[in-house]
């Protein structure tokens, strides 16, 4: 996929080489931006956090360079994900704000708003956490369902919900977000479930609940393929060890989540 982007953004670059005229310009660095994101979610993914931040600073340049808000709000709010995961949740709202200011609603302002709220989760902040959620509920009411990095699902943002209220919910009200955001992925989905789960085992260890929180984790990374236990969800099984240590570095399930937390290191 890397390589097809690649390749992709470089006949951009040859195109704005050449004597264009002005919409034609503007629609290139349209599709460089959107490229760019691309290539910035990729690394993200793969765990090259100062790799992804630099594709996403193209993105921001070649938006910049365009007559088009909703492409410029497109690269901030995307932007803000890598902070969400690598970085600080400081920098993700800052990001997300910076969206809200170019007023154009849409897909690219539901995602600010569901960033907002769980970086503000990360933080602590449950007061502005859940005023983003409201935000991201009514912004998002009616919005376009596309399957894209570029849309917005209501999957997408019970994915967002369901993560911010196990770090600030009660225990019953984390549950009930967590099932239903869930329980909106079909079967052959596993990247986002993968993800809920293992910030379901996290809050577990937070709560005590050590010897299951441990025993989660080992199972959503042993059911991932080796070859997709990508930096994102190492991290995440890590943090989960971190909060069970507690059982000693002998229990059967602490050994197995060391183990499956090092193959990808």
């Amino acid at each position: 996929m890397l390589t097809r982007l690649l390749s992709d953004f470089e006949d951009v670059k040859s195109l704005l080489k050449q004597p264009v005229g002005t919409p034609l310009a503007m629609k290139l660095y349209e599709v460089a931006a959107d490229l760019s994101v691309l290539v910035g979610d990729e690394l993200m993914v793969l765990g090259r956090p100062a790799d992804s931040q630099a594709w996403y600073t193209t993105a921001k340049a070649a938006a910049g360079r365009t007559d088009s808000p909703r492409i410029r709000a497109r690269a901030l709010s995307l932007n803000a994900l890598l902070y969400l995961y690598y970085g600080t949740p400081t920098k993700a709202v800052a990001l997300a704000q910076a969206t809200y200011r170019l007023n154009v609603g849409g897909p690219a302002t539901c995602l600010a708003a569901s960033v907002e709220a769980f970086a503000q989760a990360q933080l602590g902040n449950e007061l502005a956490a859940r005023s983003a959620l409201r935000h991201c509920s009514e912004v998002c009411r009616g919005q376009s369902q596309e399957h894209s990095i570029f849309g917005f699902t209501e999957r997408r943002q019970l994915f967002y919900r369901g993560r911010a209220l196990l770090r600030i919910g009660r225990m019953a009200e984390a549950r009930s977000a967590f099932d239903e955001a869930l329980s909106a992925y079909p079967l052959d989905v596993v990247g986002d479930p993968a993800v809920l789960r293992l910030d379901l085992a996290e809050r577990l260890a937070a709560d005590g609940n050590l010897v299951h929180a441990a025993e989660l984790a080992v199972s959503v990374l042993d059911e991932l393929r080796p070859e997709h236990r990508a930096r994102l969800f190492t991290d995440a099984g890590r943090r989960v060890l971190t909060g069970v240590v507690a059982l000693g570095r002998h229990h059967s399930a602490v050994e197995q989540l060391d183990a499956l937390t090092a193959k990808a290191s």
